[in-house]
């Protein structure tokens, strides 16, 4: 039987490019049922080239961060506009696809912009995460070829993904593709684009979604068996939508009972299980390590618009940041020919992930400040300090007990602690520079 040994000590996204580049195939991404996520392995102990290629393509490194690659790929193009969070980047976008707008997370524009990319033949295929039920977290990435292939992969995936297998794919097939992902993979494809030119010639896209922080499966069978008195789903759809007021976050869950029928429950982020979320209950170990919020090293990076005059349709709305100047053409291009699509300051791009930016800035207290000059205070620091104790415990009670229920109400008085905090921190002014 072969050994395996973890590729590194630090922290670690699972995103698997260390593994799909790696020359002699001696990484391998194991899933990690006690921390519910992907981690790669060495399948021997010592690896023969010692080429260094897994240290050099790992986002969390310590080697070219996000904003310096960020200058690297796109400091040059013009007319380019540089932006201390946003990085350089060429426009910002409102709106929705009427395609792809009730089948996608927020207003289908990132599915829109990859169909786009499709019909007009600059590429092949699509990489993309989609639904599989052989997968042990139900999800893994492929390639979209066509139009159907890709409205099958809208909407969100919440739970680990990798991407070894197919970069694999990618790096022994003629063709040209994009790549749909998060800012950690993103990152990490562009290292790994540096080692192999060859990559860089078949991957013409990387774009990313912006990101909140990555959750491990633990987080999904939480909210299973706590809110809804069930046991882990056999379909997990994280973005649903009904007919409401206002977009918000909603799940939809189908489970298998004993007789063999289909059972849906619902269930909205704004209840307990926002919560959860917001205070970090059991998500992935690099969400604390990780500032790319808006994925300084993507083409273009996709979000919802969290703001009152967008989120007031249940529908959705997308934002756009966009770097690559075929992908602003096309942003561009749509809204000159009647498609729902706007260009908006980038003061509201960074406005609707406000929460996320001070909460990050908070944990760095250095490099990028949020343009409105915030200031992280003791109501801050103190949420952070919260978030991470919250993380901690529903660890330490989940290895003790083996009950999601347990660790439901040993996390309960940090919960609280931490709602309280931050009730009174959005209404205190904020402290500006």
């Amino acid at each position: 039987m072969s050994d395996t040994r973890s590729v590194s000590a630090r922290p670690c996204s699972g995103c698997g490019v260390c593994a799909g580049i790696c020359p002699e195939s001696r990484i391998t991404m194991t899933f990690d049922t006690a921390r519910g996520t992907y981690r790669p392995e060495r399948r021997t102990e010592d690896c023969e080239s010692h080429c260094g290629a897994c240290d050099a393509v790992c986002p969390f490194s310590h080697g070219l961060s996000a904003p310096a690659l960020n200058e690297q790929l796109y400091g040059q193009s013009e007319p380019s506009s540089f932006d201390s969070v946003l990085g350089h980047h060429l426009g910002c976008y409102a709106g929705y696809s009427g395609r792809f707008r009730l089948s996608s997370a927020s207003g289908g524009l990132a599915t829109w912009v990859c169909a786009q990319l499709l019909s007009r033949e600059m590429v092949d295929g699509v990489v993309c995460v989609t639904p599989d039920e052989k997968a042990p977290t139900r999800f893994r990435f492929t390639i979209a070829r066509d139009i159907e292939q890709l409205r099958a992969a809208s909407g969100s995936c919440y739970v680990p993904v990798h991407a070894a297998d197919v970069l694999k794919e990618v790096r022994k097939t003629d063709g040209r593709f994009a790549l749909m992902g998060l800012p950690c993979l993103a990152n990490a494809i562009r290292l790994a684009q540096r080692l192999q030119p060859s990559l860089r010639e078949r991957l013409r896209y990387v774009l990313s979604l912006a990101c909140g922080g990555p959750r491990t499966t633990h987080f999904f069978e939480y909210v299973s068996k706590v809110f809804m008195k069930a046991r882990a789903p056999d379909r997990m759809e994280f973005r649903a939508k009904w007919p409401d007021r206002e977009a918000r976050q909603r799940y939809r869950f189908q489970y298998r009972s004993p007789d063999g029928s289909v059972i849906e429950r619902r269930a909205v982020l704004d209840s307990g299980i926002g919560n959860a979320f917001g205070s970090s209950l059991f998500a992935a170990e690099c969400r604390a390590e990780c500032d790319d919020l808006f994925a300084l090293t993507a083409d273009a990076v996709f979000m919802d618009a969290w703001l009152p005059h967008y989120s007031s349709d249940w529908r959705g709305h997308s934002f756009v940041v966009t770097r690559h100047p075929e992908i602003d053409e096309i942003l561009r291009t749509g809204a000159s020919h009647g498609e729902p699509i706007e260009h908006i300051p980038a003061e509201q791009v960074k406005r609707s992930q406000l929460a996320l930016l001070q909460e990050r800035y908070t944990r760095r207290c250095q490099g990028a400040t949020p343009s409105n000059g915030y200031r992280p205070g003791l109501l801050d620091r103190l949420s952070v300090r919260l978030q991470d104790s919250i993380r901690a415990a529903g660890w330490r009670s989940l290895e003790r007990t083996s009950s999601y229920d347990a660790v439901h109400s040993d996390v309960r008085p940090l919960t609280a602690a931490w709602r309280v905090c931050n009730f009174v921190r959005r209404r205190m002014p904020q402290v500006r520079k």
